[in-house]
């Protein structure tokens, strides 16, 4: 939901993937698209676990891959007149808009303020503005995977400091952070 609505212009571009689906029926063979269409689903995996790729825009090109691979073996087998390419298209025009405009309207924004990187984590300082009231800033605490290109969030912590405290404890490991001695990466 989170990255929905940060997201959402990226989200409007995975609903174009029939103009993709319909390149691919036209150019590449049947084999070949279901080749892509389980190469985007190994890709997908990580999800599963909590992990994430560090580039974010990797999600969403994997599930544009995968929705038009899944649109080309539909229309390859099943279209005759052009009636189905036609049908598919306006349904997901329709789906994409109904699904989007209700989370933009009421969504608010999400930002990352800061972010360090310490003893092989990554803290980020993340002030989350929704539609109304007051803004709820958190601590994230992400771990970086085996293979550096993944990472995965381990913990996170709310500010409620109105102290002036410096130190966010994390419940993760008992991993203690110097907001205030941090260096900005």
């Amino acid at each position: 939901m989170d990255w929905l609505i940060e997201h959402a212009g990226t989200f409007i571009f995975c609903c174009s993937f029939p103009l993709l689906g319909w390149i691919q029926k036209r150019i590449v063979s049947k084999k070949e698209i279901i080749f892509i269409l389980f190469t985007s689903l190994i890709f997908l995996l990580p999800a599963l676990t909590g992990y994430r790729y560090l580039n974010e825009f990797i999600y969403p090109i994997l599930i544009w891959t995968l929705l038009s691979s899944i649109y080309a073996i539909i229309i390859k087998e099943k279209n005759k007149s052009g009636a189905l390419t036609i049908k598919l298209s306006a349904l997901t025009l329709v789906l994409a808009i109904l699904l989007t405009v209700p989370f933009i309207l009421g969504a608010g924004q999400i930002t990352v303020d800061q972010e360090w990187e310490i003893k092989g984590y990554k803290v980020k300082h993340v002030i989350d503005q929704g539609f109304a009231g007051r803004a709820a800033i958190r601590y994230e605490l992400y771990q970086y995977g085996t293979i550096p290109m993944f990472i995965k969030m381990v913990d996170s912590k709310m500010d409620n400091d109105t102290t002036g405290n410096c130190t966010v404890k994390f419940g993760y490991k008992n991993i203690s952070f110097n907001k205030c001695n941090a260096y900005d990466k």
